[in-house]
């Protein structure tokens, strides 16, 4: 996994319409990453089939990938999950799913603000996203800041805002929140779509980032800089849980860090046992 450039980590195209019309276009607007975007929606009346659906598998399997002849040099493909979901038990669904583990990114939706506070502190997802055909959800700086902390990125879909009037205005109102409670921390642009007639090059999603309250850098790097950083802590989480966890262990943080708690810890506890 070394090809990063422009990224679009949500394309919601079925991988046999993806090969034969939106492969090129990607191509061809100067995009070198993308993520197939597998959406997964929550169950109606779950409680009513409550006990069939324990053993459900409810994620499925990532969808079938390219030959590597066709894509070689010229696109970097990802396998992406993305599951809408209201209550806990939807997400560790999620999390605990042997096919889960199959995708290279996996995302969520929240449904409501409890929904919202599950996922900024789930370590086990990458990205939150939103829907714009939805009424936005409430959140706050505190929420905002612990999925920060938890290396947690946003997802801003631009091709829901090209579509339509109401998601236009659903798709800027939560980019402005993004910027009024994180100052558009951890936010990247993607496109969401469905249909590749809506693809737009890098640049003109830079212009359209500015709508969204993002500043020029901001822009670029939501494509760029901040894709590389969550496709590299998705990676992370997959591959490297433990090894990472020691390395953030001995860093020397400041005295408000986990590791210097840690730390003291140690210490009062080798104190005691002297004593």
């Amino acid at each position: 996994m070394k090809k990063f450039g422009f990224c679009d980590l949500n394309i919601s195209i079925p991988s046999h319409q993806f090969k034969e019309k939106c492969l090129e276009e990607l191509v061809s607007l100067g995009y070198k990453t993308v993520a197939l975007n597998t959406t997964v929606y929550e169950e109606k009346n779950e409680t009513s089939k409550k006990k069939k659906s324990q053993n459900k598998e409810v994620i499925p399997p990532p969808q079938a990938t390219l030959d590597s002849e066709e894509v070689q040099g010229k696109l970097q493909i990802l396998q992406r999950i993305t599951l809408h979901f209201s209550d806990a038990n939807q997400l560790q669904k999620l999390t605990k799913s042997e096919n889960t583990k199959k995708y290279d990114i996996v995302s969520v939706v929240p449904k409501s603000f409890t929904a919202f506070q599950l996922a900024c502190a789930c370590k086990d997802i990458d990205l939150i996203s939103f829907d714009a055909s939805e009424h936005p959800i409430f959140m706050n700086r505190k929420t905002y800041n612990l999925a920060v902390a938890n290396s947690i990125y946003f997802e801003v879909p631009y091709a829901p805002a090209i579509a339509d009037s109401g998601k236009r205005r659903t798709t800027i109102q939560v980019a402005h929140a993004y910027h009024t409670y994180g100052k558009s921390k951890n936010i990247i642009l993607s496109s969401g779509i469905t249909d590749f007639l809506k693809l737009r090059s890098p640049y003109d999603v830079a212009n359209l980032a500015l709508l969204f309250g993002l500043s020029e850098e901001q822009a670029k790097n939501s494509m760029l800089d901040t894709c590389r950083a969550l496709i590299l802590r998705a990676e992370g989480r997959r591959f490297s849980r433990t090894a990472m966890t020691m390395m953030i262990t001995d860093l020397d943080l400041d005295s408000d860090g986990e590791p210097m708690a840690k730390r003291y810890k140690t210490t009062e506890d080798s104190d005691s046992d002297m004593s």
